[in-house]
């Protein structure tokens, strides 16, 4: 067996896998980073990736991308379509981690157990899933880079007339495995905030009002759906990303200058609505960018073939949900420091 064979034996490509997540443990579990170890963040940001993964892909587009991962053959449509997979998957990640950051954020404000040093403490572990979803997205995105290469002779093919004119609608394949993604990322999510609002022992606030603000939701769904209709329907899924994100920010500045104001008077329900805002915003623009226009640009590139992600949509991917986590670090303080009238 020759070396390069070697490399692409499944069995040495999965020895590989598990001799780093050993290192890994072994690292976690020595002392020094076991604060960072926490399964039920984990599963979480698992579970919810995975749905989200589903919303887009079939199981055996799923199943094609993981053999090509470990020994890719030729420039082959399939191979193109696994690096699309790849692409989605460390994007899906990612932006599960900062949701669940949202929502474990949300929910250490709900309990005052521990005093403002509790709440404290809580706020800053709701950090943990986003390092999930880096360590995921970055797993993710390295046979993604192995296939950019092959997807790059994908796009070359196309314009030379391999597939002809691309198809101008996007079919929505509502297979089995897509509307199980839809549910069970419903399910997380919705189940998570409702078994916090009940079974919180003494709330300060209600976490069900702090992720849905009506003011916020309308800035965000309302001006998304007033963009897409100015657009109009080409490029649907890459038009609801970039709508989202854009009144997401909006949604972003709105409240941070409720909260300057709030502080200027020293208003604490002023302060208080206006951190509701942020959050809100952001947790009405991730859920968009995450249910509407991830899934549909995933399906508008698969039957455009040859086709390739927005570079906007994969900018607003990723910044968005850094800035979403700046804020809800400034937010973090904004608690944490007591207003003085």
């Amino acid at each position: 067996m020759t070396s390069g064979t070697h490399k692409k034996n499944p069995f040495f490509i999965g020895g590989r896998i598990l001799f780093f997540v050993f290192l890994m443990a072994v690292a976690v579990l020595s002392g020094r980073f076991s604060d960072i170890l926490n399964l039920h963040s984990l599963v979480f940001v698992l579970v919810g990736g995975t749905s989200l993964i589903l919303m887009s892909f079939t199981v055996h587009e799923i199943t094609a991308a993981f053999k090509a991962a470990g020994s890719p053959a030729g420039s082959s449509p399939e191979n193109s379509r696994s690096f699309i997979f790849w692409e989605s998957a460390a994007r899906n990640f990612w932006m599960m981690g900062v949701l669940a950051t949202l929502i474990f954020f949300v929910i250490a404000l709900t309990n005052s157990k521990g005093g403002v040093e509790g709440i404290a403490t809580r706020m800053a572990s709701a950090l943990i899933p986003t390092l999930y979803g880096g360590i995921f997205c970055v797993v993710c995105l390295v046979p993604a880079l192995k296939l950019k290469e092959i997807h790059k002779d994908i796009l070359v093919e196309k314009n030379e007339g391999w597939y002809g004119k691309g198809q101008k609608h996007v079919k929505v394949p509502f297979r089995l495995e897509n509307v199980f993604g839809f549910v069970v990322f419903l399910a997380l999510v919705v189940e998570k905030i409702i078994r916090t609002e009940f079974s919180s022992d003494s709330p300060i606030f209600s976490a069900w009002k702090w992720v849905i603000y009506w003011p916020s939701l309308l800035v965000v769904l309302g001006g998304a759906i007033l963009l897409v209709l100015f657009v109009g329907n080409s490029a649907r899924g890459k038009t609801l990303t970039l709508a989202f994100s854009v009144m997401g920010f909006l949604g972003l500045l709105i409240g941070i200058i409720q909260v300057l104001l709030g502080l200027s008077s020293r208003n604490i329900q002023d302060i208080s609505a206006a951190l509701t805002f942020i959050v809100s915003s952001c947790f009405f623009a991730l859920m968009g960018m995450m249910l509407a226009g991830a899934p549909l640009e995933d399906w508008s590139v698969k039957d455009q073939k040859g086709e390739k992600h927005s570079t906007l949509s994969r900018v607003a991917w990723f910044i968005f949900p850094l800035t979403t986590l700046i804020f809800l670090v400034i937010t973090f303080f904004l608690v944490i420091t007591p207003v003085r009238k």
